[in-house]
């Protein structure tokens, strides 16, 4: 369902697009649907962040986000692309957000939580609402840069419907 999604997003909102995942395993998964033999190929230039890229594959992206206007990056939420990248006018048009940012529960994000917690009476929201949100901010900040920037941008996660998600 995603994938297909996806798809119609793409094929009917014109312009540079990047979808930000939550992972490389999720962007590793959404890909293969995307690109299944039985399926159409998209009607973009593709672009896939990969692990340990460099600085000539950061670059690569952004040239052709300024060179064309049929891209489609998929990229990690939270990475390199989805901040401290300058994409203003017509170099990126869309961004999709699939996920809510939140950051993986481990055995670093437990603790931080008992604290917020135990101080603010809010775990949850201080180790894992709030930068998650903050991912998202920053990956919605892709699109519209200066005031003249229009854009669109889609987020896909049934969160979003919680209202504690869309006040933010």
């Amino acid at each position: 369902a995603l994938a297909q999604l996806l798809r119609h997003w793409l094929d009917t909102t014109p312009g540079n697009c990047i979808v930000y995942f939550p992972s490389y395993h999720y962007l590793q998964a959404c890909m293969a649907q995307l690109q299944t033999a039985e399926s159409p190929p998209l009607r973009r230039t593709v672009w896939i962040q990969a692990r340990q890229q460099g600085d000539p594959e950061r670059e690569q992206l952004l040239h052709l986000l300024a060179q064309r206007e049929d891209m489609a990056g998929f990229c990690i939420l939270g990475g390199v692309f989805g901040e401290g990248i300058d994409l203003p006018g017509e170099h990126l048009r869309s961004v999709v957000v699939v996920g809510t940012g939140i950051p993986q529960v481990n055995r670093d994000t437990r603790p931080l939580q008992a604290w917020y917690q135990a101080r603010y009476a809010a775990g949850f929201e201080y180790a894992f609402l709030y930068p998650g949100m903050q991912k998202v901010g920053q990956a919605l900040g892709r699109v519209i840069r200066r005031v003249e920037d229009t854009g669109s941008a889609l987020l896909i996660d049934p969160r979003y419907r919680q209202r504690q998600y869309r006040e933010l």
